[in-house]
Protein backbone atom coordinates (compact mmCIF):
# COMPACT_ATOMS: atom_id res chain seq x y z
CA UNK A 1 0.00 0.00 0.00
CA UNK A 2 2.96 2.44 0.71
CA UNK A 3 4.66 1.78 -2.51
CA UNK A 4 1.35 2.51 -4.02
CA UNK A 5 1.48 5.90 -2.55
CA UNK A 6 4.81 6.76 -3.16
CA UNK A 7 4.36 5.60 -6.73
CA UNK A 8 1.43 7.98 -7.17
CA UNK A 9 2.60 10.80 -5.26
CA UNK A 10 5.60 11.20 -7.33
CA UNK A 11 3.43 11.61 -10.30
CA UNK A 12 0.80 14.59 -8.70
CA UNK A 13 2.65 17.45 -7.24
CA UNK A 14 2.23 18.05 -3.99
CA UNK A 15 -0.03 21.38 -4.13
CA UNK A 16 -2.43 18.96 -6.37
CA UNK A 17 -2.69 16.78 -2.83
CA UNK A 18 -3.10 19.20 -1.07
CA UNK A 19 -6.21 20.83 -2.70
CA UNK A 20 -7.67 17.33 -3.01
CA UNK A 21 -7.16 17.10 0.86
CA UNK A 22 -9.00 20.81 1.36
CA UNK A 23 -11.51 19.69 -0.90
CA UNK A 24 -12.32 16.52 0.88
CA UNK A 25 -12.01 18.13 4.15
CA UNK A 26 -15.56 21.00 3.14
CA UNK A 27 -16.96 18.65 0.96
CA UNK A 28 -17.96 16.07 3.97
CA UNK A 29 -19.45 18.65 6.17
CA UNK A 30 -21.36 20.41 3.09
CA UNK A 31 -22.58 16.77 2.31
CA UNK A 32 -23.46 16.91 6.11
CA UNK A 33 -24.89 20.63 7.13
CA UNK A 34 -25.77 21.67 3.70
CA UNK A 35 -24.69 25.15 2.02
CA UNK A 36 -24.74 26.93 5.44
CA UNK A 37 -21.64 24.93 6.45
CA UNK A 38 -20.01 26.79 3.53
CA UNK A 39 -21.21 29.95 4.37
CA UNK A 40 -20.46 29.63 8.07
CA UNK A 41 -16.29 28.29 6.82
CA UNK A 42 -15.85 31.30 4.19
CA UNK A 43 -17.37 34.24 6.05
CA UNK A 44 -15.88 33.08 9.27
CA UNK A 45 -13.07 36.16 10.55
CA UNK A 46 -10.23 32.97 10.89
CA UNK A 47 -10.11 33.23 6.94
CA UNK A 48 -7.86 35.93 7.82
CA UNK A 49 -5.17 34.30 9.31
CA UNK A 50 -5.17 30.97 6.87
CA UNK A 51 -5.30 33.77 3.37
CA UNK A 52 -2.32 35.75 4.47
CA UNK A 53 -0.02 32.97 4.93
CA UNK A 54 -0.70 30.74 2.05
CA UNK A 55 -0.66 34.12 0.24
CA UNK A 56 2.92 35.03 1.43
CA UNK A 57 4.20 31.31 0.77
CA UNK A 58 3.21 31.85 -2.76
CA UNK A 59 4.57 35.08 -3.25
CA UNK A 60 7.94 33.94 -1.52
CA UNK A 61 8.06 30.81 -3.98
CA UNK A 62 7.45 32.96 -6.62
CA UNK A 63 9.73 35.99 -6.18
CA UNK A 64 12.23 33.75 -4.39
CA UNK A 65 12.55 36.82 -1.10
CA UNK A 66 10.77 36.02 1.93
CA UNK A 67 9.78 39.45 3.86
CA UNK A 68 10.66 39.76 7.60
CA UNK A 69 8.98 41.83 10.16
CA UNK A 70 12.51 42.57 11.34
CA UNK A 71 15.65 42.50 9.81
CA UNK A 72 16.94 42.06 6.35
CA UNK A 73 14.26 39.64 3.87
CA UNK A 74 15.46 35.72 3.62
CA UNK A 75 16.36 35.05 0.05
CA UNK A 76 16.44 31.76 -1.77
CA UNK A 77 20.00 32.07 -3.29
CA UNK A 78 21.20 33.52 -0.18
CA UNK A 79 19.96 30.99 2.53
CA UNK A 80 18.05 28.00 1.42
CA UNK A 81 17.41 26.48 4.01
CA UNK A 82 15.83 29.11 6.48
CA UNK A 83 14.15 30.07 3.20
CA UNK A 84 12.14 26.77 3.02
CA UNK A 85 12.09 26.38 6.85
CA UNK A 86 10.05 29.65 7.17
CA UNK A 87 8.09 28.74 3.47
CA UNK A 88 7.00 25.73 4.60
CA UNK A 89 5.96 27.57 8.49
CA UNK A 90 3.67 29.53 6.21
CA UNK A 91 1.58 26.90 4.58
CA UNK A 92 1.79 24.36 7.95
CA UNK A 93 0.34 26.98 9.74
CA UNK A 94 -1.93 28.15 6.92
CA UNK A 95 -3.53 24.54 7.10
CA UNK A 96 -3.85 24.47 10.99
CA UNK A 97 -5.54 27.32 10.93
CA UNK A 98 -7.83 25.75 7.66
CA UNK A 99 -8.32 22.91 10.04
CA UNK A 100 -9.18 25.12 13.25
CA UNK A 101 -11.64 26.85 11.18
CA UNK A 102 -13.01 23.69 9.63
CA UNK A 103 -13.71 22.29 13.52
CA UNK A 104 -14.72 25.94 14.27
CA UNK A 105 -17.55 25.92 11.67
CA UNK A 106 -18.22 21.89 12.53
CA UNK A 107 -19.05 22.82 15.95
CA UNK A 108 -20.96 25.99 15.24
CA UNK A 109 -23.25 24.16 12.78
CA UNK A 110 -23.68 21.22 15.10
CA UNK A 111 -25.12 23.22 18.09
CA UNK A 112 -29.03 22.73 18.74
CA UNK A 113 -31.09 25.50 17.96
Amino acid sequence: MIAMINMLSTRIPPVVWAGLVALVALAVPTWRFGHQFLLQFFVSPFQFFIVPLWLLAYFSVRTGVMPMRSGPPLRRDENPAGFRRNVRYCILMGAAMFAFNLWISWQVMSRHR
